[in-house]
């Protein structure tokens, strides 16, 4: 059973040509005789018959880069594909809170040195499992530095023979999952519904956060949405409000949530927020 987690915004789909100019794919991505990228994959050792986490993990040469699930103005996502055994599914890809990189004018969101991905492997139910399963993933990603390569792998797990440098002991989980975005639960506040400003196909969404005095906002890390251009530069914190420009793709474009990261000073928050016309 193959199932494919991946996330590509409208700007990087229209920049993805412009990417393959300056780009090559190399298979090996061996750069100056170093390998830039080396993909592998971990899980916890238990009983299988119940969900667990496997971990996608990627160590990078000094100063190159991969994407978030929201790349910015440039830049593609990692994608993955899942090939599982009968009897098995696998959740959302659950990725830690990654770093902004650019300047005034140009903005993308991804991971620098190593990147763990988590993901919950879980029984279905529907099917009589029958020994160790052995999993199987495809990854595709872009890495950058001045340029940029495109990568592929394969990787396969046997979780029958777990090696010590596969294993997801509790202590790796426990890091891995304190990395990721908090829940928006524990803001202990409210953010209002949404405030948009519209002209012409430009709108700007207002998020007005109130409840907790203690929290001071920093930045918002969207993620995609459908239809639109997000204007990532231009996205701006003021008195606890984060606006954020769009650019409808076309006259029919609407928006129905806003989702992405709220950065604080301490913390990252997941926010999922619908937008009430």
């Amino acid at each position: 059973m193959k199932k494919k987690s991946a996330h590509t915004t409208p700007t990087a789909m229209l920049l993805t040509v412009l990417l393959m100019l300056g780009s090559a794919t190399a298979p090996a991505q061996v750069v100056d005789g170093e390998r830039i990228v080396k993909a592998s994959m971990l899980a916890e050792r238990r009983d299988y018959s119940k969900p667990f986490y496997v971990g996608i993990q990627f160590d990078l040469s000094s100063g190159w880069y991969l994407y978030w699930i929201n790349p910015g103005d440039s830049g593609l996502p990692i994608e993955v594909t899942w090939e599982l055994p009968e009897g098995y599914e696998a959740g959302p890809i659950l990725y830690p809170v990654p770093q902004k990189y650019g300047s005034s004018e140009s903005i993308a969101y991804g991971f620098k040195r190593q990147l763990l991905l988590l993901c919950e492997i879980r029984p279905t139910g529907r099917s009589r499992i029958v020994g160790t399963p052995s999993i199987k993933v495809s990854l595709d990603w872009l890495v950058c530095k001045e340029s940029c390569l495109r990568g592929s792998t394969e990787v396969i797990l046997d979780l029958n023979r777990l090696s010590p440098s596969q294993e997801m002991t509790e202590d790796l989980l426990r890091r891995a999952k304190a990395r990721l975005p908090r829940s928006s639960s524990s803001l202990h506040g409210t953010v209002d519904i949404p405030e948009i400003v519209r002209d012409g196909q430009m709108e700007r969404v207002t998020l007005r956060f109130s409840g907790n005095e203690r929290i001071r906002i920093k930045d918002f890390y969207p993620e995609p949405i459908d239809d639109y251009t997000i204007e990532h530069s231009s996205i701006s914190v003021s008195n606890n409000q984060v606006t954020i420009p769009l650019m409808a793709q076309t006259q029919h474009s609407t928006l129905k949530r806003i989702r992405g990261l709220l950065i604080t000073e301490g913390d990252a928050y997941q926010l999922d927020i619908p937008v009430v016309e």
